[in-house]
């Protein structure tokens, strides 16, 4: 499921409401071109929203997604650092895990968490899926 992330994936605190609401009508036309749709998931750039932005994506019908786990791969401590994390502190059902996608060990990390969280019975869901 594609979602929307911002266009330029800048600092949204340092932009005004006009500018982040383009960044996000930007990305979302782009991604119609591929998908046929108007709308999808937003989670704006390190999770900042402001109560004036909050509103206009309800105004908007504009989806929210957010996270309830932080992976924290974004400190690049390597594949173990990142594993480890979840062994310290497993997740709970129904979690929404934060990981980025433009790392190696990221992807290293992933493989093998995938692999144990089937193992203890999850399944995965898109956004759109969640009831």
């Amino acid at each position: 499921e594609l979602g929307n992330h911002s266009f330029r994936h800048v600092k949204f605190a340092a932009m005004s409401a006009a500018q982040q609401w383009s960044e996000i009508m930007q990305t979302n036309q782009l991604l119609q071109r591929h998908d046929g749709r108007s709308v999808r998931w937003f989670r704006p750039p390190q999770g900042t929203l402001t109560p004036r932005m909050l509103l206009r994506l309800m105004l908007g019908k504009q989806p929210i997604a957010m996270w309830s786990y932080d992976s924290l791969d974004y400190q690049r401590r390597g594949v173990d650092a990142i594993v480890q994390r979840f062994q310290a502190k497993p997740v709970n059902d129904g979690d929404v895990v934060l990981l980025h996608d433009d790392d190696g060990e990221t992807i290293a990390a992933l493989e093998q968490l995938l692999a144990l969280w089937r193992g203890q019975g999850y399944r995965f869901v898109a956004l759109s899926e969640i009831p």
